[in-house]
């Protein structure tokens, strides 16, 4: 298993702080609800998901990582539900989530499978 706390001390930050273009394009067409961000590194994806008016939860298995993202959900004014843990093994605060977004997860590894993602989506979510 990968060492992410190790991956993020590496450097003082580690992604550019600005949301996926992907993720911006698409969510842009949506009407907010219940997101969840799955790995969600520095928080850049998640904050910008509250500032356009989400409720997110930010998954993450990098205590590290989620330091610096709540620090920069502080200093951008929202609040972000951070839990630390990886994919199928951490507890979610909700069953479904509107939107589920895993813009940098390693899919399809062992310890990954696209079916741990979707089984999150709620009845008409994303």
């Amino acid at each position: 298993m990968h060492d992410w706390d190790e991956t993020y001390r590496e450097t003082e930050a580690m992604w550019s702080g600005n949301p996926n273009a992907a993720l911006v394009a698409e969510a842009a067409k949506l009407t907010p609800g219940l997101a969840l961000d799955v790995g969600s590194g520095e928080g850049a994806d998640a904050i910008w998901l509250e500032q356009q008016g989400w409720e997110v939860v930010g998954l993450e298995p990098s205590s590290v990582a989620i330091e610096r993202a709540s620090a920069a959900a502080q200093r951008a004014g929202v609040e972000v539900e951070w839990v630390h843990g990886g994919l199928g093994q951490a507890f979610l605060p909700h069953a479904e989530y509107d939107l589920v977004s895993a813009c940098y997860l390693p899919l399809f590894t062992d310890e990954h499978d696209a079916s741990q993602l979707t089984g999150l989506v709620a009845p008409g979510g994303h």
